[in-house]
């Protein structure tokens, strides 16, 4: 492996830390975060408006949750954030871990706001079912749900919801 390769593999390595460490607050986990958590880099395919495939590739990275058993957790996952169409797999993974420190600033902004400094889970990894595509702010967020915050996800930016249920708004 040439120093660069090297280089770029321990970049990669050093955000893949970084991001599931963030994954593990704002997402919850039971077990080892590095056995539930796993950052993945992809490349796709960059095509013409009209659909034309190019000789190009655009990069990213995902954000992944291994859902199998106790006896194979790795035999499935879902995916729970990414970041593509990016000249890299690196710059993918950077913006990635840009997304969720404003995904955590935001539930910290939040705590301070309301002066709950605490953060309980009500399942893991923490996503709200049925808000998942299609909240209508197509972002991650945490929100609170009778009392309680809780983190939900939808494909795009990340960003902090109230509850309505609360009286906190309309």
């Amino acid at each position: 492996m040439t120093s660069t390769a090297l280089s770029t593999s321990q970049h990669f390595d050093s955000l893949k830390s970084r991001i599931i460490s963030l994954a593990t607050a704002l997402y919850g986990t039971t077990t080892t975060p590095t056995t539930t958590f796993d950052v993945l880099p992809f490349s796709t395919p960059r095509t013409t408006p009209n659909g034309t495939p190019l000789n190009q590739h655009t990069h990213g990275a995902a954000l992944i949750y291994y859902t199998g058993p106790a006896a194979s957790p790795y035999t499935s996952w879902e995916m729970l954030s990414y970041a593509d169409a990016q000249p890299s797999v690196n710059a993918g993974a950077q913006q990635l871990l840009d997304d969720m420190q404003k995904g955590i600033g935001d539930v910290i902004g939040g705590l301070v706001k309301s002066g709950d400094w605490a953060v309980r889970h009500k399942t893991v990894p923490d996503l709200a079912v049925g808000e998942q595509h299609g909240d209508g702010g197509g972002g991650e967020g945490y929100r609170e749900e009778l009392g309680q915050r809780r983190w939900e996800q939808a494909f795009g930016g990340i960003e902090e919801e109230e509850d309505e249920r609360r009286g906190h708004g309309g």
